[in-house]
This record gives C-alpha cells, structure tokens and sequence, in this order.
C-alpha cells in the first residue's frame, strides 16, 4: 500500500468514526465507496478540472471533509429529499450521498463536459444520488421540482442572495438552504436580510464548521429556512 493510499485509508476512517459518533447513520460500506471517489475524482482530474490541481494531494481531508463535516449539524432524520446546485465535481453532494442514506441527492449543473464523470460517481456513491444537465435557475426545473425538496446544497457556486433566490421556490415549508461560505459570510447575510419580505425566509443563521480547525478553517454554513405559512382561520 502507498503512502497516499494509507493516508486516505487512516482520513476516510476518522471521518466515518466521528460521523458515527455524531449520531449518522452509516452505509455499512461507506469506506469503499469514498475510496472509490477519490479514486475516481483522482483520475478525472487528470482530463478535467474537478478539483485545484494544488488541491488533489489533500482530496479526502479537506474537500471530502469539508463536504460532510455539514452532517453533524444537520442531523436528517428519515430520508431528505437533497439538492446539490453546481456540484458536479461530486462535492458536496456525491460524497454526502456516498456515506448515507438518509439523503436523497440529486445534483445538478449544466456542465456537459463533466456528465460521463458524474454517471461514474453517482454509480460509485449509491442508488441515492443521480445527476441532471440543467441549471436551478431554469423556469422548466423550477416549475417541474417547485417545493420538492427538504434540502438544497451549495458549495462554491455563488452569493448568498442569488442562492436564495434560487432555491426558495425548490425548498418545501420548512426546507433548509445551506450554503457553504467562508469569512466573507456576514455581508452576504447582510445582502439576504435586505429581500427577505419578498422571498419567504423565516431564518437564517451562520454556524461554524466543526472540523474547521483541520479541515478548513474558514469554513462557515449560511443555513437558511424557508418560511412555514401558518394557516388561517
């Protein structure tokens, strides 16, 4: 075994320890198929730009921790219906989507380039998760999927206020927006407060990751709630 490879062995296994400790329920071969990711994301990255070529040395610890270190604040329960804008390197929702069940991923991006990469990692990660060509934006995916998801991931793909304008009308009562932001979060919040009358948003609040002391240190979520209409009469 290489070096790498027991460096990612020893990585994958701390981070499905502490998932496990933290209350998340596991596929029982969670380990495999992160492994099977990163493999697959390794020689991707090689024809395409999934991840920074700087970045691929430290792929598990920090991307793949990075995308599930959101899990232990989220703590789904059942089976969440999850939607994953602009993720088609397979973060976060891929590897999410790799090491539980109780998310339902669907990812969607309009990169054409990337969909034969993302058919092999949505074999890799589980029946769970699938892949669309089409953008969160499009009237036709809005109308086709208006509140039909508990979940909406976003990771790297844009501002804040953007986002929620995006996802609300995707989200269901109650559903969560959670974007994955850095130290810039708090005007960004600041932006969102400004259209929240309009948009139907009874919450937001940033909380800090958990594994941001190794992990990535700047790492904050902007969690996001869409408005649950009371009834009348």
């Amino acid at each position: 075994m290489t070096r790498r490879a027991q460096a990612r062995t020893y990585s994958v296994g701390s981070m499905l320890q502490w998932l496990s400790e933290a209350g998340i329920a596991l596929k029982e071969d969670a380990h495999r198929r992160l492994n099977d990711l990163a493999a697959l994301i390794e020689e991707w990255n090689t024809r395409i730009n999934l991840v920074s070529r700087k970045d691929i040395d430290r792929l598990v610890d920090y991307h793949f921790g990075d995308s599930l270190s959101v899990l232990p604040i989220l703590q789904p329960k059942g089976t969440w219906k999850a939607l994953d804008i602009g993720g088609s390197n397979g973060l976060p929702g891929i590897v999410i989507g790799a090491v539980t069940d109780t998310l339902e991923i669907t990812v969607c991006d309009l990169k054409h380039k990337r969909e034969a990469f993302m058919k092999d990692a949505c074999e890799i990660a589980g029946t769970n998760t699938r892949f669309l060509v089409t953008r969160a934006d499009e009237d036709s995916f809005r109308d086709e999927h208006k509140g039909g998801f508990d979940l909406v991931l976003a990771r790297a793909v844009g501002p804040l206020p953007h986002l929620v304008k995006w996802s609300i009308p995707l989200l269901r009562e109650g559903g969560l927006l959670v974007a994955y932001k850095g130290s810039g979060v708090a005007s960004e919040v600041k932006r969102v407060e400004k259209i929240l009358p309009r948009v139907g948003v009874d919450l937001i609040v940033v909380i800090a990751s958990p594994w941001a002391g190794w992990c990535n240190p700047l790492r904050k979520f902007a969690i996001v709630r869409k408005r649950v209409e009371r009834c009348q009469g």
